[in-house]
């Protein structure tokens, strides 16, 4: 039953794997380092799930 909701999952994620940690991670390194211009910006770690 885990195994199928698992793979329920995953079919609804457009890039066809779970996130890790290291994305969660990256986005918000950006968000501290680089990201002096970004205002008011929702930044979706999703792998494109938000997009369905």
């Amino acid at each position: 039953a885990a195994e199928a909701a698992r793979a329920k999952a995953l079919a609804g994620i457009p890039l066809g794997q779970t996130g890790a940690v290291e994305d969660i991670a990256n986005a918000a390194y950006f968000l501290v380092t680089q990201a002096t211009y970004v205002t008011g910006a929702e930044i979706k770690v999703d792998g494109g799930r938000s997009l369905r």
